[in-house]
């Protein structure tokens, strides 16, 4: 890469763009992605869906540019019973939605 870019004179975001096309395929970022837009609880703790949300936001995130569409996205992959009781409360914030289905989990 030093060879072919100033590596010297690169901003973050450029070395990311090119660290990237380099090593992560459109067609592994596209399965990044469909991991992220169809995630979902399952078997997994509240911690564990937040952790996992986490690691792959990136892949999506034109699906989740505000803190209230995060939101709306961990309820979305919240297990129903859980679900069914956080989105009544209409939580403006993905750490609050957290917050709640933590407690209802542990509950």
């Amino acid at each position: 890469m030093k060879r072919v870019h100033d590596a010297n004179n690169m901003c973050w975001e450029q070395f990311v763009e090119l660290f990237f096309s380099k090593y992560f395929p459109p067609t592994a970022k596209a399965l990044k992605y469909a991991e992220f837009a169809t995630l979902k609880q399952g078997n997994m703790t509240v911690t564990q869906l937040d952790k996992k949300f986490f690691e792959r936001e990136c892949y999506g995130d034109h699906l989740v540019k505000t803190d209230e569409l995060k939101a709306r996205k961990l309820e979305d992959a919240l297990k129903p019973g859980i679900r069914a009781q956080v989105i009544p409360l209409q939580h403006p914030t993905y750490d609050k939605v957290l917050g709640v289905a933590l407690a209802i989990e542990a509950n």
